[in-house]
């Protein structure tokens, strides 16, 4: 049985680094623009892409977010949500992710989105919003099941030296 709580820190920093925060895919999506527009075009990658997210740095002090829950079953943490509420434009941002590869597809990330939203609706924000990349393809087919839309792209938020070729921040957005 899955339980939701409120994260921890320091007391769940070990397990949390201890996450999966790895995927891998054999589809991205490419950004095809013209003068006036953009389109994602789904495409396969051989061999298959890998990427492993950080967090290490988003735990301490200086951290963006400002609040998290954690997903646990028999006492071990398999998921985390961390987000922050923008009063001024009624908006919480979601900033972070994860849900430990033996239990995806399990209702976990579900769960975790759905307890952001409530403590969205509760602070009085109008939506989620969040930035995943184009690679992340996994990332976008359940943010769009779950009801986020498309809102927008940066081809220009990553360092390219640290990303796959052609990999530009997507951003999307689901009404509270």
């Amino acid at each position: 049985m899955i339980a939701i709580r409120p994260v921890r820190l320091p007391d769940d920093e070990a397990q949390l680094l201890a996450l999966g925060r790895i995927f891998t895919t054999d589809r991205v999506y490419r950004i095809a623009r013209t003068a006036h527009s953009f389109t994602l075009d789904e495409v396969s990658v051989r061999p298959p892409l890998r990427k492993e997210f950080p967090l290490a740095d988003e735990l301490g002090e200086n951290r963006a977010w400002e609040h998290g829950f954690v997903a646990e079953e028999a006492g071990a943490i398999v998921g985390f949500a961390a987000f922050t509420h923008r009063p001024w434009n009624r908006r919480t941002e979601l900033w972070h992710l994860y849900v430990a590869p033996a239990v995806r597809g399990q209702g976990v990330g579900r769960a975790l989105v759905d307890t952001v939203v409530a403590a969205a609706r509760e602070a009085g924000a109008r939506c989620v919003w969040l930035e995943t990349s184009t690679v992340a393809y996994p990332a976008i087919q359940f943010y769009r099941r779950l009801g986020f839309e498309l809102c927008g792209l940066d081809l220009s938020l990553y360092e390219p030296a640290s990303v796959a070729p052609g990999e530009a921040a997507l951003y999307f957005a689901r009404a509270v």
